[in-house]
């Protein structure tokens, strides 16, 4: 029988088949695939269990004897370091705790000092993360320009790239014939996306969610990723990890994270000015065999050091030296 890992309450477990299958891991969600019974008694009658994994819930409740599981326990923030306050509580129930944000390890470290800290970022999934294989060259695109994300008015970095990348990348598409297109949350609010794409003449395509990013990315030349942290060198969107193993030409609002981990694979900018220069230098003929080249260079590196496979294996590793 596989050994058995589980995942509660994340859409990320739908990233993690692929990985499962190629480590012959069977993935179970404690909170959907239980039934009607009890979700620590489900977890316990289980005997060859790798981990039980959890995440940084807003809304969902979690069991109150989660301590009362056999097996270990692991707390993934993927919303460290803007949630930490948030969510730092939640990780009193591990064993051991990973964040995506290598910064908060110390901050973890003041208030649990008795368990495993780590980094564990995003990733890619190369079953849903693959390029459009039949058209390499990006010559029948739907879309020239692409923006999937949700609209964060309220946190700063996130502010600071609209105005350096997104902003100046919709006014040099209107000035040069082309068109950015933005997926996202919908709401009435002034500040939602289709309020927000008609006053700057981009086209809003409706919400979306993160299992339709890589079909979307398939039928995209360029894919404008943006940051809600700047000084991170570990965090940085899952969108990033996921054009870049789509083959997208990517630009970012640059971070630290992004020039560490994905320097050589996409192109940045923190100036409105230096937006509309490489924009220039991505729609230019001339420049096509390179930008090809490094966007297939992208889907590369992605594949090599960034899937859900390569997380998966790293937090066992880790789990190893650690005894329940």
């Amino acid at each position: 029988m596989k050994p058995v890992l589980f995942i509660r309450g994340s859409f990320v477990i739908e990233f993690m088949h692929l990985a499962a299958e190629e480590l012959e891991i069977q993935l179970i969600n404690p909170s959907v695939d239980r039934g009607s019974v009890d979700e620590i008694e489900f977890v316990n009658s289980f005997d060859n269990v790798l981990a039980y994994v959890y995440f940084p819930s807003w809304s969902d409740v979690l069991p109150s004897n989660l301590t009362d599981i056999k097996h270990k326990i692991v707390f993934w923030n993927i919303e460290d370091p803007n949630h930490f306050k948030s969510f730092y509580k939640q990780a009193q129930y591990a064993d051991a705790i990973f964040t995506t944000a290598s910064e908060m390890m110390d901050q973890y470290e003041i208030f649990y000092k008795d368990k495993y800290i780590s980094c564990l970022p995003w990733a890619c999934d190369p079953s849903k993360h693959y390029p459009n294989y039949e058209d390499l060259e990006f010559k029948n695109r739907k879309y020239d320009i692409v923006f999937v994300g949700n609209r964060y008015p309220d946190i700063h970095e996130r502010c600071l790239g609209e105005m350096a990348v997104l902003i100046p990348t919709m006014k040099w598409a209107r000035e040069n014939g082309k068109k950015v297109y933005i997926f996202g949350s919908l709401d009435n609010s002034p500040h939602s996306w289709k309020s927000w794409a008609l006053m700057h003449t981009a086209s809003y395509e409706g919400p979306t969610n993160a299992l339709d990013t890589g079909d979307i990315y398939r039928d995209s030349r360029i894919v404008i990723c943006l940051n809600e942290q700047l000084k991170s060198p570990t965090m940085t969107s899952m969108r990033t990890y996921e054009a870049c193993a789509c083959g997208n030409i990517v630009f970012s609002h640059e971070s630290i994270a992004t020039q560490s981990l994905f320097g050589d694979c996409l192109y940045q900018s923190n100036r409105p000015e230096e937006t509309g220069e490489v924009l220039d230098y991505l729609f230019d003929p001339q420049n096509a065999k390179t930008i090809l080249a490094k966007a297939q260079w992208a889907t590369l590196k992605m594949f090599e050091n960034h899937t859900y496979r390569h997380r998966i294996i790293k937090m066992l590793t880790e789990l190893g030296n650690i005894s329940k």
